[in-house]
């Protein structure tokens, strides 16, 4: 369930990789440098569909044609995920991408309202819709180097992007999904001090965006 991309495009990095890679969700991705990247998918067989997709010389980067190949550890030798790992995103839906989406309510309780694990929590006051110098305001109390310093002791931050939303919504990505697991959980304690910092806020997993069809000609 390995795939190693050697010979990348000169100063590639991962967040470029990703949004090539198709097939499936992955567990991690690991750099070496800015020319191997190892592609850790959850299952088998959506790093075969990859393969074969990559193998048909259709896998392109900074215009460039990429080989993948299979990592040597994993030939013959399949690498199973974790069964922590595996329950968490199989079961609760875990992923590397969190959302999180700014209230503009009162406090709110951290009850979960999602079985699936993607905790949204209860809101106690109504949705407004805000006023334009609300959202103003919104926008400049947030700041991109204050959220990546916070989230970035969990793990390798690969990207952090907006997301389109009614009210202040953001996306991160992390290289690792355990980085992702982990954030998400102190988030949801409030005794935590990531908790405490990010009360007002909703947060739940996001969809990798490596987890779209491989398309076959």
């Amino acid at each position: 369930r390995v795939v190693l991309l050697s010979h990348l495009p000169k100063s590639t990095g991962a967040k470029t990789v990703l949004a090539a890679v198709c097939g499936g969700p992955l567990e991690r991705i690991e750099m070496h440098g800015t020319s191997t990247a190892e592609l850790y998918f959850l299952k088998l067989g959506d790093a075969g569909n990859f393969m074969e997709y990559g193998s048909g010389g259709m896998f392109v980067i900074n215009g460039a044609n990429v080989q993948p190949s299979w990592q040597e550890k994993s030939i013959g030798i399949h690498q199973p995920v974790s069964m922590e790992i595996d329950h968490e995103m199989v079961v609760n839906g875990a992923r590397r991408c969190l959302i999180l989406k700014k209230l503009q309510t009162a406090p709110r309780s951290r009850s979960s309202l999602s079985a699936s694990g993607n905790s949204r929590y209860h809101v106690t006051a109504s949705h407004s819709t805000p006023n334009q110098n609300t959202k103003g305001t919104l926008i400049s109390e947030f700041s991109v180097d204050e959220a990546l310093r916070d989230f970035s002791k969990y793990g390798t931050i690969v990207d952090i992007s907006p997301v389109i939303s009614r009210k202040l919504c953001f996306a991160l990505h992390f290289a690792d999904v355990r980085s992702a697991i982990a954030a998400k959980q102190e988030m949801e304690l409030l005794d935590s001090s990531i908790g405490g910092k990010y009360k007002d806020w909703l947060v739940w997993y996001g969809k990798d965006p490596t987890d779209v069809p491989v398309y076959k000609v």
